[in-house]
């Protein structure tokens, strides 16, 4: 009888963890799709503010945000450590 309790604990408490690990995983794709769509607005609409123009004359131009690929990890930093 105490064995078939401890199963059914067990049991339960996997369950409550699968659930659990089900939460994260849709939180972060809900977090990433949340970015993507950031991403893509401030990429478009926004972006004089991340690429700056005084550039002098021989200079390297900053490029971290001059394609879709370099403005999402830039805007990642930005959102989890704003300024």
């Amino acid at each position: 009888m105490t064995l078939l309790l401890l199963l059914l604990l067990l049991l339960v408490m996997m369950t409550m963890m699968m659930m659990m690990m089900l939460q994260l995983i849709l939180t972060f794709m809900l977090t990433s799709i949340i970015v993507y769509l950031y991403t893509v607005l401030a990429f478009n609409f926004f972006r004089k503010f991340y690429v700056s123009e005084e550039e002098e004359e021989g200079e390297e131009p900053d490029s971290k945000c001059h394609d879709m690929l370099s403005v999402s990890p830039t805007d990642a930093f930005l959102l989890t450590f704003p300024s």
